[in-house]
């Protein structure tokens, strides 16, 4: 899936890199612009990097 995050989509990336997940900064290619992809898979992985994400985009408000 593509989610949306601005100009923030490098500090997501490494910050969820850090923690372990996976998920890559497309954020450079026509179209995505601001975008990060995240694969959904297994539910608990899945939920736990959307925590991750969501911990971060907050915090950094």
């Amino acid at each position: 899936m593509l989610i949306r995050v601005g100009d923030r989509a490098p500090a997501v990336v490494s910050a969820l890199t850090a923690q372990g997940i996976l998920i890559k900064d497309r954020s450079r290619e026509h179209g995505c612009e601001g975008c990060v992809r995240m694969t959904a898979g297994v539910v608990e992985h899945t939920t736990r990097a959307l925590a991750a994400m969501e911990e971060f985009l907050c915090a950094a408000q």
